[in-house]
């Protein structure tokens, strides 16, 4: 997990003892207070009159009441900036100035990167009140860093949506200016399309799913639906230009059940053996659903039981023996074999009376069937059972 350093803005109320008339403070009988505060705590340094931020000053006397025609003066700790000052305190209370760049990022007498402390001063009652922005250097593009959260968030009708982050950075490693799209796309990992995915747009400065933002971060999601889990595609993400090239990366994922639910049943659970039923055919079905009880496709099941006499069903009628150490055959799957329902696998419980009856003195005997999905530990069917007897 990616951390980046988010500098919030600071800001305090200074109280002092003040009164007011008609035409402003003259006396300190009251309390009042002076805040600060900026629209925005970071900028890139692009020049005077592109990005920039804005310094407000309130203005209140000691029962909450906007002070007017007061003038409030505006300091920037660095002479490299500007900030308008002195600004006259509007019917709200408020004076309101403009911090900009002149093409120079902030930094300490190290050179690394530092925020700029801007000061509003109100003389009359001594307020000092500061609030801090930092300026980052624009720079060339350099490299960027992603990642996917494969917890997904549930939109309904089936559809699941995924989180997916970029931290995009200059040459010097500072973190690279808002407004910037990085490419996104994503491409099947073979001849066939999962469909039903889309991708938004990935920009820096914009904000996650939670309504918050980072300098040089870009948020998007990627949304698909229950059908394609564990289906395999590109992420392919690239910035451009870097010099004569484009920065490129291409991520293969594969897209996750989300909450996964699956279930056994038998019908019949009882099989009595006597002259006329000497095989058994007893029907299994497994059903694998997602957290909103959608059915799910495209997932290979895994089943094991006491007896080894499990068995698939082709479309020809014709049975085939599972073979408990390859990988099951997929939910919802009826390409040549017994035609299923979305986000079902069936399978056969087959044999006679001596296939379960090793015992000659046994005159009934359980069979406990099991099913579960490699790779998800938490995906496992409760057991189910079939009683024989004779």
């Amino acid at each position: 997990m990616l951390r980046i350093i988010v500098y919030t803005l600071l800001s305090c109320l200074i109280f002092c003892m003040g009164c007011k008339t008609d035409d402003g403070p003259v006396t300190p009988e009251h309390h009042g207070s002076l805040i600060i505060s900026a629209d925005r705590d970071y900028f890139h340094a692009d020049g005077v009159g592109n990005q920039s931020a804005t310094i407000t000053a309130l203005l209140l006397d000691g029962e909450g009441n906007p002070l007017s025609g007061q003038e409030v003066n505006f300091v920037s700790s660095s002479e490299l900036f500007t900030i308008q000052s002195v600004v006259t305190t509007d019917s709200l209370g408020k004076a309101i100035s403009i911090f900009d760049d002149t093409g120079f990022p902030s930094k300490d007498d190290d050179g690394n990167p530092a925020e700029v402390i801007i000061t509003a001063e109100y003389h009359v009652w001594n307020f000092v009140e500061a609030t801090r922005v930092m300026i980052w250097e624009v720079g060339e593009l350099g490299r960027f860093d992603f990642e996917i959260d494969e917890e997904g968030h549930s939109i309904g009708n089936g559809f699941w949506e995924l989180d997916l982050t970029c931290d995009v950075k200059n040459r010097n490693g500072d973190p690279y200016m808002d407004g910037y799209t990085v490419g996104l796309e994503y491409q099947s990992d073979g001849a066939g399309s999962p469909g039903g995915i889309s991708l938004g747009p990935l920009v820096t400065g914009n904000s996650d799913r939670n309504g918050e933002s980072s300098v040089g971060m870009a948020y998007t999601t990627l949304t698909y639906h229950s059908h394609a889990s564990l289906q395999s595609i590109w992420l392919v993400y690239n910035i451009s230009p870097i010099g004569p090239e484009e920065l490129q990366a291409r991520v293969l994922i594969t897209l996750p059940i989300q909450q996964g639910a699956l279930t056994l049943s038998v019908e019949p659970a009882e099989w009595y053996f006597n002259e006329i039923d000497t095989l058994c055919n007893i029907p299994i079905q497994a059903v694998l659903v997602d957290g909103q009880d959608y059915p799910v496709n495209n997932v290979p099941v895994m089943f094991s039981a006491d007896n080894p006499f499990l068995y698939w069903k082709d479309n020809s009628n014709s049975y085939i023996p599972i073979n408990p150490e390859k990988t099951g055959r997929r939910t919802g799957d009826y390409d040549g074999w017994e035609r299923v329902e979305d986000g079902v696998l069936k399978i056969y419980l087959r044999g006679e009376e001596q296939d379960f009856f090793r015992d000659s003195l046994e005159n009934e005997i359980q069979v406990e069937i099991n099913a579960w999905i490699v790779g998800y530990e938490d995906v496992v069917a409760d057991p189910v059972s079939v009683m024989f007897r004779r």
